[in-house]
């Protein structure tokens, strides 16, 4: 049986979510089996992250992921920008 574990972004500290304005944030997702973002789609090498820009990840990581960005939805009230993280920038945090 696999411990209860997180999936936390090695640089910033903040956790993977499901999307909730952000898919990074202070508490993130308790997993507890396999099946997370870092052993889905083993063919592919990163996390698609969103983030809102009302957020305050947003304003603490927009600097740190600028380099990842693949594009803005500046539509509607929720303006937000997607990237592509790699994995090996995430661990296992097993609580």
């Amino acid at each position: 049986m696999t411990k209860p574990y997180r999936i936390r972004h090695k640089a910033s500290g903040y956790f993977y979510q499901r999307y909730n304005g952000s898919n990074l944030g202070k508490s993130g997702k308790v997993y507890m089996n396999n099946q997370s973002p870092l052993t889905m789609c083993d063919n592919e090498k990163f996390i698609r992250i969103q983030i809102r820009h009302n957020t305050l990840a947003y304003k603490a990581l927009r600097d740190m992921l600028s380099k990842y960005a693949i594009g803005k939805d500046d539509e509607g009230e929720w303006h937000s920008t997607s990237y592509r993280v790699p994995k090996s920038e995430f661990e296992k945090e097993e609580l």
